[in-house]
C-alpha cells in the first residue's frame, strides 16, 4: 500500500515537473520526452502495483473464508467431543453397575450352592 502511495506522489511530482518544464522551457523537448516516458512507465508500474494489490486483497478474503469454515468446524468438534466424553462416562457408569449386579448374582449363587452343599450332608 505505501509503494502505491509512494507512486501516485511521484506520478503527481512528474506531472506538476513537466508542466513547469512546458511553460519554462520550450526548447528543452528531449527532456519533456524523457520525464512523458518516465510518467509512463511509473503509471504502467503504479496500474501493476494497484492489480496487484486487489489479487493479494482477494486472496486475504479467501484466506477468511478458510478460517471461519475451520473455526466452525472446530466448534462443531468441539461439541461432538463433550458429547461423546459424556456418552462413555454414561456407559462406563452402566457398566460399573453391571459388574456390581454381576458380582451380587455370583455372591448368591456360591451362596445358594453352599446351601445346597449344607443340605446334602
Amino acid at each position: 500500500h505505501d509503494k502505491i502511495e509512494s507512486l501516485e506522489s511521484e506520478v503527481v511530482s512528474l506531472c506538476e515537473e513537466l508542466d513547469n518544464w512546458q511553460k519554462t522551457s520550450k526548447g528543452k523537448g528531449e527532456k519533456i520526452e524523457s520525464l512523458e516516458t518516465k510518467m509512463c512507465s511509473l503509471s504502467e508500474e503504479l496500474d501493476a502495483q494497484l492489480s496487484a494489490n486487489s489479487e493479494l486483497k482477494a486472496e486475504l478474503s479467501r484466506s477468511d473464508e478458510m478460517k471461519e469454515t475451520a473455526n466452525r468446524e472446530l466448534v462443531s468438534l468441539k461439541e461432538r467431543n463433550e458429547y461423546l466424553t459424556k456418552d462413555l462416562a454414561d456407559c462406563q457408569e452402566r457398566l460399573h453397575d453391571v459388574q456390581k449386579r454381576l458380582t451380587d448374582v455370583e455372591n448368591d449363587a456360591i451362596e445358594f450352592m453352599n446351601i445346597i452343599a449344607s443340605k446334602q450332608e
